[in-house]
């Protein structure tokens, strides 16, 4: 069957962090370019993403019409269990769908509601040793079985965290747990003292992301990183509005669900770092020329930005703003970041407003897979050996679940 990844192969330059040594021992593809020991695979070069369709999925769940267990409506995440089988948090009903491997329907729990079993807003999963599948209900963790029997809620003290945020220098939306029960975050820094609110130019809000300990009385910082590109721009009112440009720079984040592996991209450069459970450090890097951004582009992000629920009733408001920004010259350099199972990296950019997906695959050590470019919009949320699972969603915006050969 063909392969969603063609399996492009390129030699990554593997730039190693340590104490300087003898000439003689040096590598021809290794170098000392970090006192802190951070490990740089620099994979230089990228070939073109290969423009195709993908090959037949080999699972697909989701239907138009049928039964509603086989209806997904604002999927915000899915896993691969041990057996094959996969999981589903749809948001769109607040449930835990979990399907066999073959796709057809083995369970569903939860709901909309505050009991016990029951979500307010399903945001995340992770799979624990045993199939035992973790549900985040914003902050509470909602324990399941691989049939989909309900085992425990952890219910998070979100006020400590609330606290532990601001003892830090800010504020958080708050974030993710992982599987050895931390709580990872952004925390963006206070008022942006360094910016006031009056227009003036585009700047990227400071943000420190963390790891909490599980009872929120401890964190550690794995650095600062800038939020979305905005702007303050004067509409007509006693306070400027924070606008965000079209194709705006950002920080994206991705949870290795399995091993605790973490990854930080910067998308306004072509790298990603990576933080290992070992407690060690590598960046992928790679070579590619910044897209620039149309006219027509623009014009085209914001009138998908017109059409949005959240933006009815303030469109005049909005016009004005974007009269007053200064745009953006180039597209970042991707958007989505994810970590499978078996430890890839996948960078998912959507390219021409949604029409088409890039994905750049990255192997567990940081080198590079390779890249398929695919029609319409589809988001990765697990792989691992020979697989990758994410989600499409058809012109009516039906979203449906596949499984393809990696």
């Amino acid at each position: 069957m063909p392969r969603l990844i063609r399996g492009l192969t390129m030699i990554a330059v593997v730039l190693v962090a340590c104490d300087a040594p003898d000439e003689g021992d040096v590598p021809v593809d290794a170098a000392t370019v970090d006192s802190a020991g951070v490990r740089i695979i620099d994979n230089g070069q990228l070939p073109p993403s290969d423009p195709t369709s993908p090959p037949a999925p080999l699972v697909t769940i989701g239907v138009v019409d049928g039964l509603p267990e086989n209806q997904l409506f604002r999927v915000s995440d899915a896993k691969r269990l041990s057996d094959g089988a996969i999981a589903v948090t749809n948001g769109g009903t607040r449930e835990l769908h979990i399907y066999e491997s073959d796709g057809t329907h083995r369970a569903t729990a939860g709901g909309e509601g505050q009991g016990p079993n029951e979500f307010r807003y399903p945001i995340a999963m992770v799979i624990l040793p045993g199939d035992t599948i973790q549900v985040q209900d914003r902050m509470d963790r909602v324990y399941f079985t691989s049939d989909g029997e309900f085992l425990r809620r952890e219910t998070a003290d979100r006020q400590a965290f609330v606290e532990l945020a601001q003892a830090a220098g800010g504020m958080s939306e708050g974030g993710q747990w992982m599987a050895d029960g931390t709580y990872f975050a952004p925390i963006y820094q206070g008022e942006r003292e360094d910016r006031p609110p009056v227009a003036g130019p585009p700047f990227r809000p400071p943000m420190s992301i963390v790891r909490a300990s599980a009872d929120f009385t401890s964190l550690d910082s794995l650095g600062r990183f800038g939020g979305i590109l905005q702007q303050y721009v004067a509409v007509g009112r006693e306070r400027p509005s924070a606008t965000v440009p079209p194709f705006g720079t950002n920080t994206s984040w991705a949870l290795g669900s399995s091993d605790g592996t973490i990854v930080l991209g910067d998308n306004a450069t072509s790298q990603v770092e990576r933080f290992h459970p070992d407690g060690t450090h590598s960046i992928v890097r790679w070579s590619h020329e910044a897209e620039p951004i149309t006219g027509a582009e623009a014009e085209a992000w914001k009138d998908r930005q017109r059409s949005a629920s959240w933006a009815q009733g303030r469109l005049p408001e909005l016009e004005r703003a974007w009269a007053g920004l200064d745009l953006p010259t180039n597209k970042p350099f991707y958007g989505r970041t994810m970590v499978g199972s078996d430890g890839t990296l996948w960078l998912g950019a959507n390219d021409n407003l949604g029409q088409t997906t890039t994905l750049t695959v990255f192997n567990r050590d940081g080198s590079y897979e390779g890249s398929v470019q695919i029609a319409g919009e589809f988001v990765v949320y697990d792989s691992g050996p020979g697989w990758v699972l994410g989600m499409s969603r058809d012109e009516n915006e039906v979203e449906f679940i596949h499984v393809y050969e990696r």
